[in-house]
């Protein structure tokens, strides 16, 4: 289990890393460890509401512009 919580918080963290305009690992090595939590969850019947596979991630914005 403990590789689980340590895998869902090191792609949560280089998510906000990415989001904050400073990437630490590389999209190749981020997929890596998501299909491997993937599998993991998989393999375990197990989701925790914190994995990146449960979450919707998106920038939130103010306005929309029309198109058209």
């Amino acid at each position: 289990m403990q590789f689980y919580q340590d895998l869902i918080e090191k792609l949560n963290k280089a998510t906000e890393a990415y989001d904050a305009g400073k990437p630490y690992m590389s999209d190749h090595e981020w997929d890596e460890l998501y299909w491997q939590l993937v599998l993991w969850e998989q393999t375990h019947g197990i989701a925790l509401s914190n994995s990146p596979t449960q979450q919707i991630h998106y920038k939130v914005v103010n306005k929309l512009l029309k198109v058209g």
